[in-house]
């Protein structure tokens, strides 16, 4: 593997590690800084549309108000006069004041006049029963000792969730003694939530709460448990209480996760963005490498090579600068110019050997080969043994003499 892959691996593997790092740092904390904002939300249009619900028990406790706290109404309850239930007990106020129900109780408990109202078919109808027996379940609705006391908020029976309020009847002048109690009921029905939420432009639903939707995991006193339905899709649920404080009903928002998409979208461009900054940064990184370092260590390794082969300890690199590169070109030359120096060293040390060997030949092979001449003479004219060993003695040492001069070997 050659020097620019490694640089291009290596250039990549970074590039990958800091993309990597960005994902991850997006995810743990940007995306959960968007899924908390979206959590937040949700809550904060929970409490809108419970905010709403109990805007409208208020203005249900304001209207009573009005009703009780009134002469008319005060004499009512004692005389039960017709012409108080025809010019203000009519459907058209039902409508206006959008009623279900007004039930009038004397100071014994005892229902005076009651009336109930279908604001969906704007007919009247009979009092449910069940209305009756939870007021009678929860005497405190009708049994008010000071003329300060009031009772509103929200109830639930015959599988129906309502808003109520019951006041003291008095004067209108606001002093008694009371004469009994005024209630006023307004069912939450589909077409009462439709009108919230057209007014708060949310989308959500509310159903009265029962062993299945109330879970511990879910809810709290005063808590939205907000969960992801889907992708585009999130649901907030929040427990409403009624006036004596127990969980009655669920309210279940559902919105789309236009924080989440953002933040997603968000996290797209910011990861795009800094991978082209990272592959543009990567790119300048291999150029500047390639141009100030891969391409002179290239050429530094092609002119060794090429030194090499040619065998030329003469010949140079240029030179590349100070910086390390530089430095390692230098330090070749020096190894070069060491070389040459020692071939120059070599060749007078081999001039030197050969004239050593020339001269070793003439000082020792002519005198061996006198003498090897006369002994030979001798034997053709003696027949003496003795001649004929020093013969072979003289070429043994023949023989170790051309052996040092030819081959540097002290051998026969």
């Amino acid at each position: 593997m050659n020097l620019r892959v490694k640089i291009l691996l290596i250039t990549v593997s970074v590039l990958i590690l800091f993309v990597a790092s960005i994902y991850v740092f997006s995810s743990e904390i940007l995306m959960k800084g968007f899924m908390r904002l979206e959590k937040e939300n949700v809550c904060h249009e929970s409490r809108r549309i419970v905010d709403a619900l109990y805007n409208g028990i208020y203005s249900l406790d304001t209207t009573n108000y009005d009703w009780a706290a009134w002469d008319d109404t005060y004499a009512f309850v004692e005389n039960r006069n017709e012409a108080y239930i025809e010019s203000n007990l009519v459907d058209s106020t039902f409508v206006a004041l959008r009623l279900n129900a007004m039930l009038f109780f004397n100071a014994s408990g005892n229902l005076v006049y009651g009336k109930a109202f279908d604001l969906s078919n704007e007919s009247q109808v009979d009092i449910p029963d069940e209305l009756l027996e939870y007021i009678r379940e929860h005497d405190s609705l009708i049994d008010f000792k000071s003329p300060n006391e009031s009772v509103a908020g929200l109830v639930a029976f015959d599988k129906k969730i309502a808003m109520i309020s019951s006041r003291p009847i008095l004067k209108s002048n606001d002093e008694g003694p009371i004469r009994g109690a005024l209630i006023m009921v307004r069912y939450i029905s589909d077409e009462e939530i439709e009108k919230i939420s057209k007014l708060l432009h949310l989308s959500f639903s509310m159903s009265l709460l029962n062993e299945t939707n109330l879970s511990g995991k879910y809810f709290s006193d005063n808590a939205t448990h907000v969960y992801a339905i889907n992708e585009n899709y999130v649901a907030g649920l929040t427990v409403l209480h009624d006036i004596w404080d127990k969980p009655v009903a669920i309210i279940k928002l559902k919105i789309e996760r236009n924080i989440y998409k953002e933040g997603k979208t968000i996290i797209h461009y910011f990861i795009a963005f800094f991978l082209a900054v990272g592959i543009v940064m990567s790119i300048i990184f291999s150029l500047l490498v390639e141009k100030g370092m891969t391409s002179r260590i290239v050429r530094l390794s092609r002119s060794v090579d090429e030194i090499a082969k040619s065998g030329d300890a003469t010949r140079r690199i240029e030179n590349m600068g100070d910086d390390e590169i530089g430095r390692l070109s230098m330090a070749i030359n020096n190894m070069l110019e060491a070389i040459e120096k020692s071939e120059e060293k070599i060749k007078e040390l081999l001039e030197k050997e050969r004239n050593f060997r020339l001269r070793t030949a003439h000082y020792f092979l002519n005198p061996l080969c006198i003498a090897k001449g006369y002994l030979q003479l001798l034997m053709e004219d003696s027949k003496d043994s003795r001649i004929e060993k020093v013969l072979k003695a003289v070429e043994r040492v023949e023989n170790v003499v051309k052996n040092i001069i030819s081959k540097g070997e002290i051998k026969e």
